[in-house]
């Protein structure tokens, strides 16, 4: 999960073109499938308050592939802060 965290960076760093202030924290709920794929992705909270960025973020978890779960699907929460490095 920690790779799509990473790749969600660049959704933000595009973002902070427009808005260079822009900081706040999202939180993914991800149910992965047995075959490694997700099953639904959802924002379970966003401070970071910009559509663009938590539809892109939210995309880039939806077509990730994950490690297969034992046992049937298995559900996680992964917070992910984004802060500008300037």
């Amino acid at each position: 999960m920690g790779q799509m965290g990473a790749s969600a960076r660049g959704c933000y760093d595009r973002a902070l073109r427009n808005n260079s202030n822009l900081a706040g924290k999202l939180t993914i709920a991800v149910r992965v499938a047995q075959n490694g794929s997700a099953c639904s992705v959802n924002a379970t909270s966003d401070t970071l308050g910009d559509p663009s960025v938590t539809s892109c973020v939210l995309q880039k978890f939806r077509s990730g592939k994950y490690p297969r779960p034992r046992g049937g699907c298995v559900d996680a929460a992964v917070p992910i802060s984004f802060v500008s490095q300037k």
